[in-house]
């Protein structure tokens, strides 16, 4: 929280330097000149909130590709995880070609028995699994256009 109150003070010395200077290379010292320095003093902190606004969107995206790409594995899959306890899982994983059974806890992993895949339905995981978003998309289209044919074919 200090922190942050240090960085309003910072944005708020930052836009008032810069609206002085404003102030000073157009010369108007007066009435008038209040009124352009809070223009001013409000044109500054909005740029500075866009460009801290953009620094914190592509920072955000620089941090999702890295985990995306460290989550992504060829070898090691995550097939079905149970919760048997609070804080506590077992989790049935492909590693290459083996399937195995690990017991997943708070600050541990261990390993608990190698399964034969004869003895997996894996049928059911691949019924689960999430359609892709363009099939979706494209069922979508197809109904949104027979829908709409269906409705100027009957008014005509």
């Amino acid at each position: 929280m200090n922190k942050l109150s240090e960085m309003g003070t910072v944005l708020y010395t930052l836009a008032d330097s810069l609206s002085e200077n404003a102030a000073e290379a157009t010369g108007t010292l007066d009435r008038s000149g209040y009124a352009i320095n809070g223009i001013a003093r409000f044109i500054s902190v909005l740029l500075i909130f866009v460009f801290v606004l953009g620094i914190t969107y592509l920072t955000t995206r620089f941090v999702g590709r890295t985990g995306q790409s460290r989550a992504r594995s060829a070898n090691i899959e995550v097939i079905e995880a149970v919760r048997n306890a609070e804080g506590k899982m077992l989790q049935l994983v492909r590693v290459g070609g083996k399937y195995i059974i690990i017991a997943v806890g708070k600050e541990s992993q261990t390993f608990l028995c190698e399964v034969d895949e004869n003895m997996l339905d894996l049928s059911a995981r691949e019924e689960a699994l999430a359609p892709a978003f363009s099939d979706i998309l494209n069922k979508f289209k197809k109904s949104n256009d027979t829908g709409t044919g269906d409705k100027s074919g009957g008014q005509g």
